[in-house]
């Protein structure tokens, strides 16, 4: 029999419930910070979100100033403003509240305050010399999982990349999730972060480095998005709902960031970065393409997530089994109202319909999509010329 080793590693102390931002002066205290640079974004800053948050930095008497000059996605110059700030101010703790755009960004200065270069040079798997300053996440969508991963996903927009720094230490040293402070999420901000969720959670469940701990991980995930989402977006103040939606983002970082990603999220970056697609709207409008491809790879895992997302299968074959998961992941899409296909952000058959647009087309970003290394995870063996198909498709 073949040895079936593997390894499961989270650092980060996980503090989860109603309230339980509560006890970020606790986690203050234990981290020893003294003077805090509030990661966030403008949205969430003026939406009143963080006042609970500084109630309880002030109330245990350390310094803080926040800094809120993020986009809707982190960029190579946002992070370097950041770490220039935080290196002139001195601050010895980051605090990093919103959704994937300031976790991730508050990820990377956390790392490029206490180590010399830029972005560029620490793309890649723990690339750092020294440890990064303690850090505490508190997200505010249910979506990225940033609160539980290694990686902060970085926009280049000069090279219309997306940098990948992967930094086992850049994680939270504590996250504090707080199904509450997700309660004021837009509907579109709440079907389109859900529908990244459960992208990561499939991706995990399918992929070839699938083991037992992220395969658990990644079933609760599946079941809790599926069956909680349209709820989530029906009326934000169900706080069941948002509950199960932050759980099910949770669970569905602790599955990928072991397992890692498959090629739903190479293709989306490539989108992203090119076409500014945000980045769960990507995924979700490739996410039933790219499962429709790969049924045939793994279609006991496609079935297994059909009957996880409620569908009956009962005298169905394997591949009909398998097709179901589709038909369910297109039925959740159109209930929570995201209908829009890629040709809606620019992309058509012959290029970017946009004349004063650079000169990408379909091929040049199926070639840039197929160098990434996430589609060596995928369950089928995929091509540029797969991708071709799948990003016309999904036009």
């Amino acid at each position: 029999m073949q040895d079936n080793i593997f390894s499961y590693k989270i650092p980060t102390k996980l503090v989860y419930g109603l309230n339980a931002v509560k006890e970020i002066r606790k986690e203050i205290d234990n981290l020893g910070m003294n003077k805090i640079l509030l990661v966030t974004d403008k949205g969430v800053h003026e939406a009143g979100i963080l006042e609970s948050i500084e109630e309880e930095i002030t109330s245990s008497g350390v310094d803080y100033e926040i800094f809120d000059d993020i986009d809707f996605e982190p960029t190579v110059e946002i992070v370097h403003r950041g770490v220039d700030f935080a290196r002139k101010m001195s601050y010895d703790g980051i605090i990093g509240v919103g959704g994937g755009s300031p976790l991730d960004t508050a990820k990377a200065i956390a790392v490029l305050v206490t180590n010399e270069g830029t972005v560029h040079d620490y793309v890649g798997v723990d690339k750092y010399m020294n440890k990064p300053l303690p850090f505490i996440a508190v997200p505010t969508t249910a979506g990225t999982g940033s609160e539980a991963t290694r990686w902060s996903l970085i926009v280049d927009h000069e090279r219309e990349e997306k940098l990948a720094i992967g930094c086992w230490d850049a994680m939270p040293d504590v996250s504090i999730c707080d199904p509450i402070m997700t309660r004021t999420m837009p509907v579109g901000l709440t079907a389109s972060t859900g529908m990244d969720a459960l992208t990561h959670s499939i991706e995990a469940f399918v992929n070839t480095n699938c083991q037992n701990i992220s395969e658990a991980m990644a079933e609760k995930s599946i079941s809790l998005i599926s069956h909680n989402l349209r709820q989530a977006v029906a009326n934000g103040n169900n706080i069941e709902a948002r509950d199960a939606m932050l759980m099910g983002s949770l669970t569905a970082a602790l599955a990928f960031n072991v397992t890692g990603i498959t090629s739903v999220h190479a293709i989306s970056h490539v989108v992203g970065a090119h076409l500014g697609v945000p980045h769960g709207i990507a995924n979700a409008i490739l996410l039933p393409h790219v499962m429709e491809f790969s049924l045939i790879g793994a279609p006991q895992r496609y079935a297994q997530i059909a009957q996880l997302m409620g569908e009956n299968l009962e005298g169905l074959s394997l591949m009909e089994s398998a097709r179901k998961s589709v038909t369910a992941v297109r039925s959740l899409l159109e209930d929570v109202g995201i209908t829009e296909g890629l040709s809606d952000y620019g992309l058509s058959k012959v290029g970017i319909d946009e004349i004063d647009a650079p000169k990408e087309n379909i091929s040049r970003l199926a070639t840039e999509a197929a160098g990434s290394s996430s589609n060596q995870l995928n369950p089928r063996y995929i091509t540029s010329r797969d991708i071709i198909h799948i990003l016309e498709n999904a036009l």
